[in-house]
């Protein structure tokens, strides 16, 4: 696990349902997938741009990587949550045990 601008991941946290292979091109890589193929690809970035901001996440995170990547933005973003935990789960299914479970890793 590292820390990039703030961005911290937690060690469990997994891609899941699909993997964008996203080449940066002037965006700072946040993750990368821990995958023989997709390793090569960042699994989310971010980038700003005049007075914004862009992250783009490209799988489906599970809980524990969606977590990180919502605290990262709300910190960029200087915005303090009211909820001090943030829901488990939003209502998605989840997907078939092992069909897409990508590890991932902080870009250092």
């Amino acid at each position: 696990m590292g820390a990039v601008d703030g961005f911290a991941l937690p060690a469990e946290a997994r891609a899941t349902a699909w993997a964008d292979g996203l080449e940066p091109e002037g965006a700072m890589p946040l993750a990368t997938y821990d995958h023989r193929h997709f390793g090569r690809f960042a699994a989310a970035t971010t980038h700003r741009f005049g007075q914004g901001q862009v992250t783009y996440v490209g799988t489906l995170p599970d809980p524990a990587f969606g977590r990180a990547i919502a605290g990262f933005v709300f910190q960029q973003a200087g915005v303090r949550s009211r909820w001090t935990i943030l829901p488990r789960r939003c209502g998605s299914p989840a997907p078939p045990a092992g069909a897409w479970d990508v590890e991932i890793a902080a870009e250092a």
